[in-house]
Formats: structure tokens, sequence, C-alpha cells
């Protein structure tokens, strides 16, 4: 799938941007849903392996032109914002969590924007996502089954920050979903 690296001069921001589904071959990655190791150093954090092949599809470009742009005194202090949709979001939050830990090592702040979000990984994964103390903003609405996907059944779990949007009604403003809860119930459950 398709991934983006903007620069956002004004605001002193580097945003990488996972694209959602597109194609078949993308919502066949959307149903491999099995919970693989996200990498030999943290066997015991599992991840959904399809959006774990899409990232490790793009991971060594974006990540290497990534660090160049952070290692160029122009960009010293530059935020680094994630964000995808759906299937983009899924990767995007596996793209942060591998990475952030090495960007806040170079003094940069790091943000976490995933729309829509199916769940990314089991609950060791999204308690290792709160451990790496960023800035995460989960958007999710109620009327979309992605939020929902795939199942607690199947031992996944959202990562905290949800901001949910009870309708589409576009005037509504987002509901800050209570952290006590992995999930919060009243949110898009």
């Amino acid at each position: 799938t398709f991934v983006i690296v903007g620069l956002d001069l004004v605001k002193k921001e580097i945003i990488i941007s996972h694209r959602g589904s597109q194609n078949t071959i993308n919502w066949l990655s959307n149903f491999d849903y099995k919970l693989n190791s996200m990498d030999s150093s943290k066997s015991d954090i599992k991840v959904h392996s399809g959006f774990l092949e899409v990232y490790r599809s793009n991971e060594k470009a974006v990540n290497k032109y990534l660090h160049e742009l952070l290692k160029d005194p122009k960009y010293k202090g530059f935020k680094v914002i994630f964000t995808g949709h759906s299937l983009g979001a899924g990767v995007t939050t596996i793209h942060a969590a591998k990475v952030a830990s090495s960007i806040k090592d170079m003094g940069n702040q790091v943000e976490l924007y995933p729309y829509h979000s199916p769940r990314v990984g089991d609950i060791n994964f999204s308690e290792f996502v709160s451990s790496l103390n960023i800035s995460i903003a989960r958007y999710t609405n109620r009327k979309d089954p992605i939020n929902r996907l795939p199942g607690r059944s199947m031992s996944f779990s959202h990562i905290l920050g949800e901001l949910h949007l009870p309708s589409s009604d576009k005037s509504n403003l987002p509901v800050n979903c209570d952290q006590k809860f992995v999930e919060d119930p009243n949110c898009a459950l």
C-alpha cells in the first residue's frame, strides 16, 4: 500500500501518512488476522500479521528517508506525525510503535493520529504503545464496524487515546473516552 512523507515547514512537522484500503490485495491484508510477533526482540508483543506485512513492504525505504530528514539540521526539532485511515491506521500504528523511541532519542516529538482504526495488536502491544509516552488521538465512529475488528475474542485490543464521534453529524464534537479502560464501553464498541 502507499505511504507518503510530507513536510510542513511552517509548523515544523514531518507527516507520515499510510493509505487505507484501495484494492483487493489491501482487503486481503485486512483479513490476515493472525497475531505475529512485532519483531524478534519483542516476541511477547503481537500484532495483526496483515498490517505488519504491509508495514514491512515500505519499512526500509520510508525509515531511511525519515532518518535522513531527522539528521538534517534544517529539520532539527521537527515534530513527527503518523496518520492513516482504516488499513492505513493499523499500519501507521505499527510504524509509530516501531520507530517512536529512536525519533524521541533524536530530540523530536512524536504524535499518532489513526482514523477509524481496526484493532492492531494484543494487550501487550497496547501497553507497549502506551509506554512510549507519545501523543495519541485515535478517532472512532460508532457507525463504523471497522473499529470493532478483529474481535476481542481473537485476543486483539485497541490502543488508548480514543476520541469518539457518536454520530456522523459533523457538528458533533468528539467524546474523549475514558482511558481507565483499554476500550471504553461508552465509545466505539
